[in-house]
């Protein structure tokens, strides 16, 4: 099958998926217009992940100049000069966002992304994530998962947002799935800006109620298919079997057509 070609039609609401060479157009059909998966998830900020980046930036650092685990004695002026060379490797990609202080309250506010990463730089950090002295350094229950690309105010650098997502242990699921959710709706909020209207299933809203209690004054990832794409801010509890997002969430649903 060649490449396939995807347009999206904005005046229409519609994406345009051409796939040519397509035999079983049913199978593709039922693929495409498959429910995406929607997760809520807890997340880690900078400072509590500190000691650990701190460990995981060493170690690579370590693996970059060829020193073992067992063995970190520089034995030449050669291996030294790796070292320094090396140094903050992981840092380099991830490029932290550290937490900023209110001048009036002298309260630190953490970022929802722990960092960002430049598209040209994806695949090396995979390939230290893959590094197992990395993993060894983090968080059992801790992931990464990259936000929606973004581009750089002054100039043409492309990159995406980083988050340390908080998992459950002994499962890939979240607190609070897509399933909680029984139908959502383009709405528009108090102030007339577009929004996206969801109603939660009676089980849904008593979880976002007690997830939202629990992360008050803390972010909350809203994933789909792995990709973060809002990390709004908890106020407060949160209940009710109706909520709302702003239009940019994913909840927002294009129709798909194919074209063959």
């Amino acid at each position: 099958m060649a490449s396939p070609t995807i347009n999206l039609d904005e005046n229409r609401g519609v994406i345009n998926v051409e796939l040519a060479g397509i035999t079983d157009k049913a199978r593709v059909r039922k693929l495409l217009q498959a429910s995406a998966n929607l997760q809520f998830w807890e997340v880690y900020n900078i400072s509590e992940l500190a000691g650990a980046l701190q460990n995981a930036d060493k170690a690579v650092s370590d693996y970059l100049s060829g020193i073992s685990a067992t063995d970190t004695t520089l034995k030449s002026a050669s291996d030294s000069a790796k070292l320094a060379a090396n140094q903050n490797a992981f840092f380099k990609v991830i490029n932290p966002i550290d937490g900023q202080q209110d001048p009036k309250t002298g309260r630190t506010f953490y970022n929802a992304a722990i960092g960002s990463i430049a598209l040209k730089d994806t695949g090396v950090f995979n390939s230290y994530m893959n590094l197992e002295a990395v993993k060894a350094n983090l968080p059992a229950d801790v992931k990464f998962l990259l936000g929606v690309e973004e581009k750089a105010a002054k100039s043409n650098l492309r990159y995406y947002p980083l988050y340390a997502i908080k998992t459950i242990p002994g499962t890939d699921k979240a607190k609070l799935e897509g399933e909680g959710v029984e139908e959502s709706s383009q709405s528009f909020d108090e102030r007339g800006r577009p929004s996206i209207k969801m109603q939660m299933t009676n089980v849904g809203s008593k979880i976002w109620a007690k997830l939202t209690t629990d992360n008050t004054n803390r972010p909350i990832a809203i994933v789909l298919d792995d990709v973060v794409y809002s990390a709004p801010n908890v106020n407060g509890p949160i209940e009710g079997e109706v909520q709302k997002f702003p239009a940019t969430s994913p909840l927002k649903k294009h129709r798909i057509w194919l074209i063959y």
